[in-house]
């Protein structure tokens, strides 16, 4: 399991360009982030695509749009609510840092990457995760993390065995709203949070475990153990929509490693003991 966990955080180094390339840290044209609030930013279905324009690089003004989002679909009737849930998750997954944080970390090793032994790579992968974790602590990524919950959390049961599972016809169960890629971007941003909120450290997690976060992978499904932070639920659904769907996340290069890492029989299939 340990080495698995390594290789889905590690196969987000090749999704970094998906977050940063071709952006200007700040999008010239639009201003200051400081001259908004989140309350008196306008965002309507009609101008919710050059939010997203305006977002993309600029990680203050996309914490702050999808404040915005977060609040607005807070109302179950929100005529266009699956349609902003996908650009405020969309913009929080923007907002947290994290694809700067990965090419910060890992450009400098990337050409030594294919020629490493296995303990090579290993120690390298560690070295990159640890510099992220530090970045996406100091970016407040953490708040990236709540604003995605604060966005998905109304959509989410918990069945039978506290199983968290994205209720039908929400945003999260179409693809159309909701891609692979966008899920385990989320889910990154999601596990990265509590990682951090446990105060743990993934260059000393020799055995590091989805149970070490709350969570577990039983019988097919991930269970939540213990406590049911709304952050942590969240992680669950979004990892039962992998769990539950092998065909629709399975041929995705990051969520079928996120689905190898914290889904794979043997890993936490144990009960958490």
């Amino acid at each position: 399991m340990r080495k698995s966990i390594l290789a889905a955080l590690a196969a987000a180094l090749a999704f970094t360009l998906s977050f940063t390339a071709c952006d200007d840290f700040f999008s010239s044209g639009w201003g200051s982030p400081r001259e908004y609030s989140a309350g008196n930013i306008n965002v309507t279905v009609n101008n919710l695509d050059r939010w997203l324009d305006r977002t993309v690089g600029n990680p203050p003004l996309a914490r702050l749009v999808s404040e915005n989002i977060s609040a607005q679909v807070a109302d179950p009737n929100h005529p266009h609510r699956q349609q902003f849930q996908q650009a405020g998750v969309r913009m929080a997954v923007e907002s947290s840092g994290l694809g700067v944080a990965l090419l910060n970390n890992a450009l400098d090793i990337v050409s030594d990457m294919a020629d490493a032994s296995d303990d090579e790579l290993e120690g390298m992968l560690r070295d990159v995760l640890s510099g992220v974790q530090r970045d996406f602590r100091n970016s407040g990524g953490s708040v990236a993390a709540e604003n995605i919950t604060s966005i998905v959390y109304g959509d989410i049961y918990l069945a039978s065995g506290d199983v968290p599972t994205f209720n039908h016809g929400t945003f999260a169960r179409y693809p159309n709203f909701a891609t692979p890629s966008e899920v385990g971007q989320a889910i990154l941003v999601l596990t990265l949070a509590l990682v951090d909120e446990k105060e743990a450290d993934f260059y000393d997690w020799d055995d590091f475990d989805i149970y070490d976060i709350g969570l577990n992978f039983y019988s097919g499904n991930v269970v939540v153990v213990g406590t049911t932070s709304p952050m942590l639920v969240v992680l669950a659904a979004y990892l039962n929509l992998i769990a539950h769907d092998a065909n629709r996340f399975g041929d995705n290069f990051l969520t079928s490693a996120i689905s190898e890492a914290f889904l794979s029989a043997g890993g936490s299939d144990s009960g958490g003991n």
